[in-house]
């Protein structure tokens, strides 16, 4: 359907172009357009090839254990009856990679948790909706993309939004935590 509704946003607007006589400024629009996008695209890119590069090395050389073992025990009791100590594994490396601003690092071990929630005995809605909430309205400790974004556009400081940030991402995960609470409250085990 969304492919559907860009094609024919795309001949609407050759359409129209043509129409008025204006294909020379339709053309320039495109190609300047597509410039903008491209670069967007490669400084994107580098930031988060530089910063998945830093996790990973910290993955391997261990650095991530002592975070991972802070965020796990209160992870731990927050899904509390998810006995998979692998999933809870990847939900707090999911969290983590989240609270690094990461999250294009953070996508591929969401898909992997939620494959492995799926999959539980143990697993119920309420432990799906706390996930999903956890990744994404989680809290960000260094906002990269959106600070690549910034710099790409000119700021200064691009990091000068860390304050509002972490208000606006500590506010968000903590409504969604609590409407979880409510909308799926704890399940009597059997």
């Amino acid at each position: 359907m969304l492919g559907f509704l860009l094609t024919l946003l795309i001949a609407f607007s050759v359409l129209s172009s043509v129409n008025k006589g204006a294909t020379h400024d339709f053309t320039n629009l495109l190609a300047e357009g597509t410039k903008a996008a491209l670069s967007l695209c490669l400084t994107l890119a580098g930031s988060m090839a530089f910063w998945g590069g830093i996790s990973r090395s910290a993955e391997k050389s261990g650095a991530t254990t002592p975070a991972t073992h802070i965020i796990g025990k209160p992870l731990g009791r927050l899904f509390s009856g998810l006995n998979d100590r692998e999933t809870l594994s990847l939900i707090t490396l999911n969290v983590t990679a989240n609270m690094l601003g990461m999250g294009n690092a953070a996508l591929p071990l969401a898909l992997a948790a939620m494959k492995r929630l799926k999959r539980q005995d143990g697993c119920s809605g309420r432990h799906t909706a706390l996930f999903l909430i956890l990744n994404t309205a989680s809290i960000q400790l260094l906002p990269v993309t959106t600070a690549a974004l910034r710099s790409r556009h000119g700021a200064d400081t691009p990091f000068d939004i860390l304050p509002a940030s972490l208000a606006t991402s500590a506010a968000a995960l903590t409504a969604g935590l609590i409407a979880a609470m409510i909308f799926f409250p704890k399940e009597e085990r059997s």
